[in-house]
């Protein structure tokens, strides 16, 4: 409730850590650091209700632990949205932009998504459905969210959608056995369309002061991942787990510099990020009229081509999130449910799932 402050006993954690557990120490602040992430978007929500005696955190660590973990608190002090309400500055507004399709999942994919916005501070969400219009689910849904929004539709041409198969190419969804039939795949990255109209809907806004972040609906996100973004000057980075096949993908950074990439498919891109893991500032959207992402870029590209026309090299990247040593947001995607039983008995059409 708002009368009760939050805590975490950090002797506990160290005593905890020392009684032979293999975690190396950046574990330890990767969850330290998390829990931190929900006490000040907490903090936050606070302070913009007039209430700032929570923006003095008081973290205790004992003496014989100070070296050990003094580190963590100079981390946790130093959020950049706790310091902007301190210096008595303007929370930047996050714009995220969500591209979202009819599916048996949607309805809890957006509810997930929309009690997790519901605790972030100053953000507008832009939710684009691939539809011909606008939906009762959705609509209904960011009405019953209350957090502030723009609903848009775009329907996908189908000439960006499945093709039919000619060949054997799997990674094309074109597995053996599927020749003359419509492809698993769609021929493009899914999306293009409603993030380029997303991005249109930033620039009728025209925001002095913002972060764009293409946000998709069936990824998890930790409130301290848009705490972290908050404060991107250009381009802000941070790792992505179950992307690409990996554990996580991600920069790999040298004395807060991006060095190199983790990643296994194709590392000769130029960006190779998931689409979860970097966000802009909104005057890179304002200043570039024509930025967007190209519907003609070859699968598992688009986030390459889209950075290239704002970025001149990675070291113009700039690490969060424990310089991209902690994981924030999972590619988790849906698992689409097992519904082989209703035809033999059907469920009420009018209960939405």
């Amino acid at each position: 409730t708002d009368s009760q402050s939050m805590s975490f006993d950090l002797p506990a954690m160290g005593a905890w850590a020392r009684r032979g557990s293999p975690l190396p120490l950046i574990c330890v602040a990767c969850v330290l650091f998390g829990v931190w992430g929900q006490w000040s978007a907490y903090s936050l929500r606070r302070s913009m209700a007039g209430e700032t005696s929570l923006l003095q955190p008081k973290v205790g660590v004992p003496d014989a632990d100070a070296n050990k973990y003094g580190h963590l608190e100079r981390v946790i002090q130093a959020l950049p949205s706790l310091q902007l309400i301190r210096d008595g500055a303007e929370l930047p507004t996050l714009y995220l932009i969500t591209p979202t399709y009819a599916r048996a999942s949607q309805k809890a994919d957006l509810t997930r998504m929309c009690y997790t916005l519901r605790m972030v501070p100053s953000l507008h969400w832009i939710v684009i459905e691939d539809a011909e219009s606008k939906t009762a689910l959705v609509t209904e849904m960011l009405d019953y969210c209350k957090v502030p929004f723009s609903h848009l539709v775009a329907r996908t041409p189908k000439a960006m959608q499945r093709v039919i198969c000619t060949k054997v190419n799997p990674r094309e969804g074109c597995p053996p056995g599927q020749i003359g039939q419509e492809a698993k795949l769609w021929s493009k990255a899914r999306g293009v369309v409603q993030r380029n109209m997303g991005l249109d809907e930033v620039r009728t806004m025209h925001p002095a002061n913002g972060v764009v972040y293409f946000a998709d609906d069936d990824n998890t996100y930790t409130l301290e991942l848009f705490e972290e973004m908050r404060t991107t000057k250009k381009v802000s980075a941070w790792r992505v787990a179950y992307s690409g096949g990996m554990k996580y993908e991600g920069p790999i950074v040298k004395e807060g510099v991006v060095t190199g990439w983790h990643v296994a498919w194709r590392p000769d891109r130029q960006y190779p990020m998931d689409m979860a893991g970097f966000a802009v500032n909104a005057r890179e959207i304002l200043s570039h009229p024509k930025l967007a992402f190209d519907a003609s870029a070859p699968r598992g590209f688009l986030e390459s081509y889209f950075l290239s026309q704002i970025l001149k090299s990675p070291r113009e990247i700039e690490p969060r999130a424990m310089d991209c040593k902690c994981v924030l947001v999972w590619h988790t995607r849906t698992e689409a449910p097992d519904l082989k039983q209703e035809k033999n008995l059907k469920s009420d059409p009018t209960i939405v799932t």
